[in-house]
């Protein structure tokens, strides 16, 4: 099932992140490094401050609302209200940090942070309630075609001269906020009446107050290195940091974040379900899967350092960039497993301000080392900073959850995929050495394909099992019905794919 349910949202999870992905490159290559600084800290705050205004009413929706399809179409309208008043709270948060951030630039940039955060606070909510729906389909179809279309703006706007952050926020802002209106309009399509009652503002407002708080740690632990750089360094050295951390990062996040959109839901149907035995059979699977994932592309991204910087950075970024890519890649890592698996547990057990306290040792773990180490060692520093915080992140969740829902994660599995991952690096970093003398992006492809085949081929010799969910998956779109049954039976039973 979580092979299946991954490979149906992985279009709208992977095509809006290559296109963001597409995005960067452009800028890097047409702005100045400190504009292109500046539209990664509009980037950066503004989902800062989405994600402490907005992201607790969308997991309210997945939490509370989830079991209860009867209430939807009001509790929907209830969430929408509250999106458009959290939007408004940060708004006014936002022309209160432009000036600190930018000074001279700074109504430019509270404009451009007001754009991105109306924008994607639309756009997520309307998702969310195509998600609850299971409008697969239509999700995938939205997301792709915001994403084609926002990086064609994009490149337009580049080409017709645009050299400054705020003219790119703006039109990439603009349709992004169309296509939200469209997720909402797609959501409510064909909603049947009401049968129950939805949870109320009060109920809603309770949950979310450590939701809003744990948003604000979780910036804190996450968003620390590149606003210390800013502060310690200034915008050109945010602007080179950042592309590296769009190349460390993207690959991991993508595969944490297609396989969490259909595993965090149904987590939650199962305990509710059937209780604490379901979810921890349910985890381990899911952990047994994004162990083999993840660590297979860390360990490429790590063998590929050094051809992918320099097929696809300017000349200027690529030196620095090498040394961070790495330690970006790793921070990414561990986060992926804390907020992809682990704190999935809180959620579960609606133990919400325990997970804040996860953030404790993160938050303070990364400011401390960024203002010991970024002076020293700036970009570098600044990485090494976020790899503290997420390693003390990820301490603090394993400790906490180990009373609530103690899963196995240390077995034969765990070590299977260390192996595969030990191969693709081997095979990827090798291969792309030896074409060293080759034009940069013909020894990132051969070094990509080299590594690729190592995994695949360590996975099918150690983990035969492992091929069997994407295959069906793809088998289950002929035979539905039959490849469903088999495979929800499979994850009951806590076979690992």
């Amino acid at each position: 099932m979580l092979a299946r349910s991954a490979l149906i949202y992985a279009p709208a999870i992977i095509l809006p992140r290559l296109a963001s992905f597409a995005v960067v490159l452009m800028l890097t290559h047409s702005l100045p490094a400190a504009e292109f600084g500046f539209y990664a800290l509009v980037v950066l705050i503004g989902e800062m401050l989405d994600t402490g205004s907005s992201n607790w009413i969308r997991f309210t929706m997945l939490r509370l609302d989830i079991g209860e399809p009867g209430g939807w179409r009001k509790s929907f309208r209830r969430s929408y209200v509250l999106t458009a008043c959290a939007v408004g709270i940060s708004a006014l948060v936002a022309l209160a940090v432009a000036w600190p951030m930018a000074q001279s630039r700074g109504l430019a940039f509270a404009l451009a942070l007001v754009m991105y955060i109306a924008a994607n606070s639309l756009s997520r909510i309307g998702l969310t309630a195509l998600q609850m729906r299971e409008r697969r389909a239509i999700y995938s179809l939205l997301e792709v075609s915001r994403s084609l279309v926002v990086l064609a703006v994009a490149a337009l706007a580049v080409h017709l001269g645009a050299r400054s952050f705020l003219p790119l926020v703006a039109v990439t802002s603009g349709v992004t906020f169309g296509f939200g209106l469209l997720n909402v309009a797609a959501s409510r399509f064909h909603m049947p009446a009401d049968t129950a009652e939805a949870t109320g503002y009060a109920a809603r407002l309770r949950y979310g107050a450590s939701l809003i708080v744990l948003g604000v740690f979780t910036y804190a632990a996450l968003g620390s290195d590149r606003i210390l750089l800013k502060l310690l360094s200034g915008p050109a050295a945010v602007g080179v940091y950042a592309a590296a951390y769009v190349l460390g990062r993207l690959p991991i996040d993508i595969v944490t974040a297609a396989l969490n959109q259909g595993a965090f839901p149904e987590l939650i149907k199962r305990y509710d379900r059937d209780g604490a035995g379901a979810a921890k059979g349910f985890l381990e699977t899911t952990w047994q899967l994004h162990s083999l994932l993840t660590l297979g592309t860390f360990a490429m991204l790590c063998g590929l350092n050094s051809a992918l910087v320099t097929a696809l950075l300017p000349g200027a970024y690529v030196a620095t960039a090498k040394t961070l890519l790495p330690i970006i890649a790793a921070a990414s890592l561990l986060q992926n497993i804390k907020i992809g698996v682990i704190d999935n547990i809180f959620h579960v057990m609606r133990r919400n301000w325990q997970q804040l306290s996860s953030y404790y040792p993160a938050v303070i773990g990364a400011i401390l080392a960024g203002l010991l180490a970024i002076p020293r060692f700036g970009a570098a520093g600044a990485a090494l900073s976020a790899l503290v915080g997420m390693g003390a992140g990820l301490a603090g969740s394993v400790l906490l959850t180990r009373r609530m829902i103690a899963f196995q994660a240390l077995d034969g599995e765990l070590l299977k995929a260390v192996g595969a991952a030990l191969c693709a690096f081997v095979a990827a970093s090798g291969a792309s050495w030896a074409a060293r003398s080759q034009p940069p992006m013909v020894a990132l492809v051969v070094g990509f394909v080299a590594g690729a085949g190592a995994w695949g081929a360590a996975v099918l010799i150690m983990r035969p099992a492992a091929a069997r969910g994407p295959m069906q998956a793809v088998l289950g779109r002929l035979r539905p019905g039959e490849t469903a049954k088999r495979e929800d039976a499979r994850d009951a039973e806590g076979v690992a794919l």
